[in-house]
């Protein structure tokens, strides 16, 4: 799941990555919980 690299020719290139992958993490892991929080077994 996480990548082995992150190709960047600036430092402000690989800080957008950054960005970009962190920001990508946390709305799938917050959509996970909202789908495990919904789920019957949940209750």
């Amino acid at each position: 799941m996480y990548p082995k690299s992150i190709h960047a020719v600036t430092y402000e290139g690989f800080l957008l990555k950054l960005q970009a992958f962190i920001f990508a993490f946390t709305v799938k892991q917050a959509f996970l919980w909202k789908i495990q929080s919904t789920t019957p077994d949940a209750m």
